[in-house]
């Protein structure tokens, strides 16, 4: 099915996208378009170090039998999760979106409200048929009529004849940027354009601001995520940095700042980052390992797991610790008729103190 020979830069192969690759963005969704799961290949040694092969496939994370090239194992990530994640609630999404499935954005946030509720906001029938034109764009958007959203959402913001529209909607902006962010299924040159892209999240978080701040966050992580395609690292950096001012634990917006800063050579502060993305999200320590950017420095991935082992042993000791005292405070009350015992101390009400004595 794959040769031995392919390299983990080939896009079929990869991740995420890399500039590595040395292939447009476009062709590297298009090779993704018809996979059912995404197939990379990690360092083995780096695999090692995060997790079993058996803890793999309870995340749904499959090890295929062909080898990539010496020292890589191919393996292979189930995209229905993200499905599954779609119907658990925004803050499981916000966890595990993938950026090649940038459908799942839509969903996000204020993006879902019903048209009812977005009609409720508006003042002028021109407003409510500029809501109605949102509205049938994220139809299509959904049945995958990628330039006939384009096109309807384009109405909503700029109108139509006497139909004003609403220029200041970020939602309708925010859906701009996702059509034109392009995904796996959305590949075609004529609609994905990672400067408009950008320019249209920007629009939306501008928008966002004053009253939906999660979703202006989520848009400038998003603006980042188009500035990155684009190789403009400063303002990947920038605006994810200001998103996630907004959304302080957007594990993905964590992670794209720490790739960001490793790209641009800020290798301490990358770590820092990526094992705080790490902690929010444990899987991104096997995306980290599937991420071609990351052959750069051989040694910077292994240094980001233990960091991020050492985080999470600290943070289950302190559990431990909580729990036990629990426990003990537990074990030293006693039911005196209708008063507790307890170990906390002299209070008023029900609670009395237990001596040493007893």
């Amino acid at each position: 099915m794959f040769p031995h020979e392919a390299s983990p830069r080939q896009p079929i192969y990869l991740y995420d996208y890399s500039r590595l690759s040395k292939v447009p963005y476009s062709d590297f969704l298009r090779a993704k378009q018809f996979e059912r799961s995404i197939r990379y290949g990690i360092d083995n040694q780096t695999k090692q170090l995060i997790t079993s092969n058996q803890q793999l496939a309870e995340h749904g994370i499959e090890v295929l039998s062909e080898k990539i090239d010496s020292g890589f194992t191919l393996i292979s990530e189930d995209i229905g999760r993200v499905t599954d994640a779609i119907r658990e609630g925004t803050e499981e999404i916000v966890s595990t979106l993938n950026w090649g499935f940038n459908e799942v954005l839509i969903s996000l946030g204020q993006m879902n409200i019903n048209l009812a509720e977005l009609i409720k906001l508006t003042r002028t029938p021109s407003q409510t048929w500029a809501c109605e034109q949102f509205e049938i764009a994220r139809d299509e958007f959904r049945r995958q009529l990628y330039p006939e959203a384009l096109q309807s959402v384009t109405r909503a913001i700029d109108g139509l004849g006497s139909n004003s529209g609403i220029k200041t909607e970020f939602r309708f902006h925010f859906l701009v940027g996702t059509i034109r962010l392009g995904s796996f299924k959305n590949s075609s040159p004529d609609v994905v354009d990672p400067q408009l892209a950008e320019k249209a999240f920007l629009s939306a978080a501008r928008y966002a601001q004053a009253d939906n701040r999660m979703d202006a966050g989520q848009s400038l992580i998003c603006a980042g995520r188009a500035a990155l395609i684009q190789g403009s690292i400063d303002s990947t950096i920038d605006y994810t940095r200001k998103g996630l001012a907004f959304v302080p634990k957007h594990a993905n917006g964590l992670y794209q700042l720490g790739k960001a800063l490793f790209l641009k050579g800020d290798f301490i502060e990358a770590r820092d980052r990526l094992v705080d993305a790490i902690f929010q999200n444990v899987e991104h320590a096997l995306h980290a390992a599937g991420d071609a950017d990351f052959i750069l420095k051989n040694d910077f991935l292994p240094r980001v797991i233990r960091q991020a082992q050492e985080r999470f042993e600290e943070r289950y000791t302190n559990m431990l610790e909580k729990a036990q005292m629990a426990i003990m405070r537990a074990e030293h009350f006693s039911w005196d008729g209708m008063r507790w015992s307890g170990f906390f101390g002299q209070s008023t009400g029900i609670y009395k103190c237990k001596t040493a004595q007893g």
